[in-house]
């Protein structure tokens, strides 16, 4: 049975921009805007420009190497100048012993079963939730890491989802 809660639809200035269950917006959203009016803490959008020959995305201060499904999957939808705008949700951001990009705790907001840091890498600040035991003293240098069959790439211009993920 249908009930009121099973379709949710996302208005942005009069405009329906996308319909479907909480769990479609929130994993395939149409574009940047949907990606960022769900879920809390807000989702991490960055501008990145993905070298695929190299495999890596960088802007400057951030720097990751792409894993091979990454790269098969931009390789299909990536804009000829390379310049993405990366999408990534909070949860999907962790903090790793090593071979992670290096940053510092510049925030930490505890909500008992989990953590909410903010992370300082590259001149962003990204949010990241971590399990409540995890270490998060100001100023302390950590290295992160993205899910990346969580990524998200929009177009930097229109904001439009080159790529929703694969339904999980």
């Amino acid at each position: 049975a249908m009930t009121m809660g099973d379709r949710i639809g996302v208005v942005n200035q009069g405009e329906l921009i996308q319909v479907g269950t909480p769990h479609e917006i929130y994993n395939r959203p149409l574009n940047t805007f949907v990606a960022s009016f769900v879920g809390t803490p807000a989702i991490n959008l960055l501008d990145v420009q993905v070298d695929l020959a190299r495999g890596v995305a960088h802007d400057g201060g951030l720097s990751f190497a792409l894993e091979d499904a990454t790269r098969e999957r931009l390789a299909a939808l990536l804009p000829p100048d390379g310049k993405v705008c990366l999408g990534i949700r909070p949860e999907n951001v962790t903090l790793v012993g090593d071979g992670g990009m290096p940053g510092t705790i510049y925030g930490a907001e505890n909500h008992g079963a989990e953590i909410i840091t903010v992370v300082e890498a590259g001149g962003h600040r990204l949010r990241a939730t971590v399990p409540a035991k995890t270490p998060t003293a100001l100023n302390q240098p950590v290295q992160i890491a993205f899910a990346q069959d969580k990524l998200h790439f929009f177009h930097p211009g229109s904001g439009r989802n080159l790529s929703p993920p694969p339904s999980p």
